[in-house]
């Protein structure tokens, strides 16, 4: 990645006016004849991503009101006293505190309008203590508003009294048509007042496709913004800029990118400092896996017809879609934290915890579904890595090694067993993807392949297969009680009926009491029965409870603990003196 990217297309934003839906139209009349009505001299605006959005042609409902002379409490207390002057019912609103860490530092108050919710909030102006992310707040001015935001596409506002764009830091509209994310204060600035504004700056040019500026490229380097970033900023609001960088899987890619490039890994991932990692230039090569993970998945479709022919791929399943949500953000992510799957680290009560939950559970504090299908999907990709190398040639459907052995794999992760698969092939491809060259399509076809035979033998959905013995029928079955033997008998027993589909329950009962299962059960003599309560135990002599019978008893254990240590240090003299013998 170079510094100065070049510009996106000048084809997006194709008028510098904002054409509005009808409902956007019957909103903004109502607003404009409340303030009229009770003649408060209030220029109504909207703000922010609404207003890039429209111009940018895309449609947005998430619609936020300016307000220069009122607070949005008052505001939709108005609109309320409008609704009954029109005797109309009027509408329940919310307000929300203030709140930092949710980026609300103002009240805001909210209300549902003609099918769809409002946000009223003031325009503010914002100061910046030395450190903390959460500055002190006043109503401002239109301009001082613009400027106090992350970038100049997003300080636009839409004047609704005069029903037109108002760019008050004179670059916003010609950044947006040019496809610039630019700062409206100097970039240093800017992110030392709010570092969390860097990885939002990140997010919409990677959503976007914008060229990041070199001046704001060069603050986002700076050490005093990458230490603000890495102290100042909650593990919360960071792991919610990166999960708002999944828009799309082109996002994401592009995203990471940046962060790696800027050295913000470390301050966004957050590794412990005492951690050693085998490989110099991991962070570029998890970029690499995320980037062909991501264009196997996006042009996996374009790898049809004579393509395919060409290079033998299989024809994919009708069941095998391309991940989609959460399923691909989990899929992105796991390739993308591929590197780390080797490392583990110690956590409070001294026991390891794989890095990978460690990054996702507390760097970035993504919930606990995230960090387990993360890792899920990494530790069973590898499995399918393991499968595949160990044949040479991936053997046909009839094969019972392979319904054994993949559907193993397959009930180990379940529904996302061939999300793994996928993050498997992104990780085995070379570092220029699969254009042009056989070892890719290689890469590709054996992949595609245990999936296609997977699903020819039914072995989709094997996860809810039912052991035909279960548990308590093993242990009655050999009469011993449940135990860790238990769980390898029934592992071995579904190896059995993966690989024997059509047996009945009287087989694989007579297949458990065969030798080849039996041998897993421990012998009468290895085990430790507990004793049973009917079998005589020799009774203890009962002790007196007096006070001289209890002074005995003291006396006794303080000859006794003498007369130990007395013997231990005689062994440890004995073990000290020359052996006699040797000379």
């Amino acid at each position: 990645m170079t510094d100065v990217e070049p510009p996106r297309p000048k084809n997006a934003l194709m008028r510098r006016e904002v054409a509005l839906t009808p409902r956007e139209e019957k909103l903004f009349d109502f607003l404009v004849q409340a303030v009229a009505h009770f003649k408060t001299g209030t220029t109504l605006r909207v703000a922010g991503g609404w207003v890039r959005d429209k111009l940018l042609g895309s449609q947005c409902d998430d619609i936020d009101i300016a307000l220069d002379n009122v607070l949005g409490r008052q505001f939709a207390e108005m609109l309320n006293k409008y609704f009954e002057h029109l005797g109309e019912p009027t509408q329940s609103f919310g307000v929300i505190q203030p709140n930092a860490e949710q980026s609300k530092h103002l009240e805001t108050a909210t209300m549902k309008l003609f099918d769809g919710w409002v946000d009223f909030v003031n325009l503010r102006t914002e100061e910046y203590s030395q450190d903390s992310r959460i500055p002190s707040m006043e109503i401002g001015t239109p301009s001082q508003d613009a400027l106090r935001r992350d970038l100049t596409i997003n300080a636009l506002f839409y004047n609704i009294t005069d029903r037109k764009v108002e760019d008050f830091t004179g670059k916003g509209l010609d950044d947006l048509e040019a496809g610039i994310a630019r700062t409206p204060l100097p970039p240093l600035t800017t992110f030392l007042d709010d570092p969390l504004r860097v990885l939002r700056t990140i997010r919409f040019a990677s959503r976007l496709h914008f060229a990041i500026e070199p001046a704001v490229l060069d603050a986002a380097r700076d050490p005093k913004v990458q230490s603000a970033l890495r102290h100042k900023i909650s593990r919360e609001r960071i792991g919610k800029e990166l999960k708002g960088m999944f828009s799309s899987g082109d996002s994401a890619v592009q995203a990471f990118e940046h962060v790696v490039e800027l050295g913000l890994y470390d301050c966004v991932f957050d590794l412990p400092a005492d951690l050693e990692i085998n490989e110099t230039d991991f962070r570029q090569r998890s970029v690499r896996i995320m980037k062909n993970m991501n264009s196997y998945v996006q042009q996996r479709g374009g790898l049809a017809g004579p393509v395919r022919e060409h290079h033998q791929l299989p024809s994919l399943p009708h069941g095998w879609t391309a991940p989609s949500g959460d399923e691909m953000r989990w899929l992105l992510m796991a390739s993308f934290l591929q590197p780390l799957h080797a490392y583990a680290l110690r956590n409070a009560k001294k026991r390891p915890v794989p890095l990978l939950q460690h990054v996702v559970l507390d760097s970035i504090k993504w919930p606990t579904k995230d960090a387990d299908s993360i890792q899920l999907i990494v530790d069973y990709s590898r499995r399918a890595a393991a499968l595949l190398a160990s044949r040479k040639r991936l053997p046909g459907h009839d094969d019972p090694a392979f319904r054994r052995d993949a559907g193993l794999l397959i009930r180990g992760a379940g529904s996302l067993w061939q999300v793994a698969v996928m993050a498997a092939l992104g990780h085995a491809l070379p570092i220029e993807g699969y254009h042009g060259t056989a070892e890719a399509f290689d890469v590709v076809r054996q992949h595609e392949l245990l999936v296609v035979n997977a699903h020819s033998v039914g072995l989709d959905g094997c996860w809810h297969l039912k052991h035909l013995i279960n548990g308590s029928e093993v242990s009655a079955l050999f009469k011993r009680p449940p135990g860790p033997w238990l769980a390898a008998v029934l592992e071995r027993q579904m190896a059995w009926q993966l690989e024997h589909p059509h047996k009945s329950a009287d087989e694989c009962r007579s297949r458990l009491e065969s030798s080849v299962l039996a041998a897993l059960l421990p012998t009468r003599a290895e085990q430790t029965p507990s004793p049973r309560r009917d079998t005589p135990q020799p009774t203890r002599p009962r002790l007196r409870t007096t006070a001289a019978s209890g002074a005995r008893v003291a006396r006794r254990r303080r000859r006794l603990l003498r007369h130990t240590a007395r013997h231990r240090a005689r062994s440890r003299a004995a073990a000290r003196r020359p052996d006699l013998d040797a000379r």
